[in-house]
């Protein structure tokens, strides 16, 4: 998804177009999304004044939260505590905080002091009703945790399988770096105005990527300026951009 801004008087909103949405809501955050593939009509007859209230009390909510959770994680020794955005204003999260905060680091900060490392898992809570509640996201290293758990899950989790996610988490961090390297590097070698990935895996855009590479200098000038999307076809948008597929020749 891509961000824009929309202002009436001196109040932002801020805009996400996602591909894998289905109707215009707003999110937790206050957050208007709005679907890539619906037209414009259809964004401009969402954006009412009870919509841009909701964004508004969201968006101001989302803030107050999340200064508390920075002020909790760092009360306890936690670097990295955040929530699924749809959550960051609902009760269910500030009950969460609260607990942590109540447990005054008699479990969790006694824990983290004693293994000092613990302190890098990086923690995603979700509501209540997700399923499984508990469990270890096996591409991102992320600790995924209900919104219900308490001190103590907390500290079992981490100590079953903190050292799984840190290992996990650091790979994913090197596989993001390599990857934006070689995105910047293709987009300086072609003179790209931009370079995204379509309807395509990560190993077909970094195997794209490489081909992009080969290509002839005599031959660069053709892509100077293009905005290139790696996908499954071929195709000039009405955007400017230009679909390529991802094992061209």
């Amino acid at each position: 998804g891509g961000g824009g801004g929309g202002e009436e008087g001196k109040r932002s909103y801020l805009f996400v177009f996602k591909d894998n949405e289905n109707q215009c809501r707003v999110d937790g955050l206050g957050r208007i999304l709005l679907p890539a593939h619906f037209d414009a009509d259809k964004w401009a007859s969402f954006m009412t004044d009870s919509v841009r209230k909701e964004a508004e009390e969201k968006a101001s909510i989302a803030k107050t939260v999340e200064k508390r959770q920075k002020e909790v994680a760092s009360a306890l020794g936690l670097v990295h505590l955040f929530c699924d955005p749809d959550l960051t204003s609902k009760p269910e999260y500030a009950d969460f905080l609260s607990r942590l905060e109540q447990d005054d680091g008699q479990v969790i900060r006694s824990f983290l002091e004693k293994f000092p490392k613990m302190t890098q898992v990086p923690i995603r809570i979700h509501s209540s009703i997700t399923r499984p509640k508990f469990h270890l996201h096996k591409d991102m290293g992320l600790l995924l945790l209900s919104s219900d758990c308490t001190p103590e899950k907390l500290v079992t989790l981490l100590r079953s399988r903190g050292d799984e996610a840190i290992y996990i988490h650091e790979k994913y961090k090197n596989e993001m770096k390599g990857k934006d390297d070689l995105l910047l590097e293709v987009k300086r070698a072609l003179k790209l105005q931009g370079l995204t990935r379509g309807e395509c895996d990560e190993v077909q855009m970094k195997e794209s990527c490489k081909r992009l590479l080969l290509v002839p200098w005599k031959d660069r000038q053709v892509f100077e300026g293009l905005r290139l999307v790696v996908c499954n076809d071929y195709e000039v948008k009405g955007d400017g951009s230009v679909r390529i597929k991802w094992n061209w020749r």
